[in-house]
């Protein structure tokens, strides 16, 4: 069962949607099916619920016993039982969503009253669920939420006798006219924000006409307008580093305003922005990520039931090591040791000490925390120990460590199919410099260091890249 529908399904419900799945399952107007209601409590009293990890709990037979205990085992009673078990939490996980959707209760509730000309109570009920709107934090969700309660409303006036106030349907119209711009801005926003991740053709001549008519529009001062607008301006204008600051400035003033999907999105790309510039060399982004991830950090938009995921950890410690703010990431590392969401968390933790203590020189320190147990993380946790190992021995200056070293992050390369072509650009250019370096004397003319500089430049894909760059020009000219 372990690979099933139904596993793969509960495995995206968390335990409190477990418990109420229970609940419902024990509801005779949902369910009569005693046996599913015995199904769904041997995941919760068995503990397989939410991660559905233990194959010998979730073999089948052990199941169909603990169900059906007086029963000799029936391969088609279990089949039966998974597919009615799935159809009831399909059910469920939609009931679930409209129970917990204050937006549904209220359009349906007001539509249901304006048809029976129940005029009092619909006004009372109409006024709540604008006051639940105003008091919301700006999203598209409160747009789309605002025009269908505006909807109703017209529709309400148009039907009914309702003395003292004017069908608006200059407003309606006003309001469809905001809403078709803002939803084809997050479009147009959402398809070239890719560009930071993939190679996208787009035609710019769309976004440059969206960005003008948003602009000059009276919906540009709302806070999430605003922040759509200047972002895809960002993307556009890739050279406009003061438009960059302008957004981040917006952002940090915005964030109690929009709602937190939102504000996680525009983190999201404005991480990506910033990493964008930084393969490509321009350092001063390092100051930028690192304001960008103490206002994730702020805003709880790392975390996911209060852990945060390794690879967060490590471009986090990385942004601040590469600022020389030693103090502030060992406090950082300190306050997070217990909250890293890994099997394997003292790993990870080690991992970033090591990290820091090469940044301050004390090699014998990172060796000692470079242990086996940082490979069993993730292969990039793989990659990355390996880089940070070459890297100890170049500047302890142990060249037979340091070629061995380098021979095996280049096996690992050419076996890596599992990562991306561009990690694999990164770290094949990574070792090409590195050998480079090696093979030069403390001594260089020139042009032999200015040869150097440039290959550097011309990596699109580097890893490593201001460490190189400090290595090449720490190289003496003759």
């Amino acid at each position: 069962m372990h690979d099933s529908k139904l596993i793969k399904l509960l495995r995206t419900l968390d335990q409190k949607t477990h418990i109420r799945l229970y609940k419902f399952a024990q509801s005779p107007y949902f369910n009569t099916s005693e046996a599913i209601t015995r199904l769904v409590n041997y995941f919760i009293k068995k503990k397989c619920a939410p991660i559905y990890e233990n194959n010998t709990k979730l073999q089948e037979r052990v199941i169909f016993k603990f169900v059906y205990p007086k029963t000799s085992y029936s391969d088609q009673k279990m089949r039966t039982l998974k597919n009615k078990t799935l159809e009831l939490v399909e059910q469920f996980i939609v009931i679930d969503k409209v129970v917990n959707d204050a937006n549904y209760h209220e359009k349906s509730l007001l539509t249901h009253l304006s048809r029976y000309q129940l005029n009092t109570h619909y006004e009372q009920k109409r006024k709540e669920a604008q006051n639940r709107l105003d008091a919301l934090p700006y999203s598209q969700n409160t747009f789309d939420q605002q025009l269908e309660i505006n909807h109703i409303h017209n529709n309400h006036l148009s039907t009914q006798a309702v003395r003292g106030e004017q069908v608006s349907f200059e407003g309606l119209l006003a309001d469809l006219d905001n809403y078709y711009l803002l939803s084809r801005l997050k479009y147009i926003y959402h398809s070239i924000n890719r560009i930071f991740v993939v190679n996208v053709d787009f035609d710019r001549t769309l976004a440059e006409d969206i960005l003008n008519r948003v602009g000059n529009s009276n919906i540009y001062q709302i806070p999430i307008v605003s922040l759509y607008h200047n972002m895809l301006y960002c993307i556009l204008h890739t050279e406009k580093e003061e438009t960059f600051a302008d957004f981040l400035e917006k952002l940090k003033n915005y964030a109690d305003q929009i709602s937190k999907n939102e504000l996680n999105r525009f983190y999201q790309s404005a991480e990506n922005y910033c990493v964008y510039h930084l393969v490509r060399g321009a350092n001063q982004y390092y100051v930028s990520l690192f304001d960008l991830y103490n206002m994730a950090i702020d805003n709880q938009l790392l975390y996911r039931q209060g852990k945060i995921r390794p690879a967060n950890i490590k471009n986090i410690v990385t942004v601040g090591l590469r600022l020389e703010k030693f103090d502030w990431v060992a406090q950082f590392l300190a306050n997070h040791r217990l909250l890293i969401d890994s099997t394997e968390p003292e790993a990870v933790y080690n991992y970033n000490m090591a990290n820091l203590h090469f940044y301050t020189q004390d090699y014998d320190k990172t060796i000692d925390l470079l242990n086996n147990e940082t490979y069993k993380i993730d292969r990039f946790f793989n990659m990355d120990s390996r880089i940070l190992r070459i890297k100890i021995y170049y500047e302890t200056q142990e060249v037979y460590l340091l070629q061995r070293e380098v021979d095996n992050l280049y096996m690992f390369n050419y076996r890596a199919n599992q990562i991306a072509s561009t990690h694999q650009e990164g770290i094949g250019n990574f070792i090409a410099l590195v050998k480079d370096l090696m093979n030069l004397p403390p001594y260089i003319k020139d042009a032999q260091k200015k040869k150097l500089q440039t290959k550097l430049e011309s990596y699109t894909h580097l890893y490593e890249r201001p460490w190189l760059q400090k290595k090449i020009a720490a190289k003496t000219s003759k």
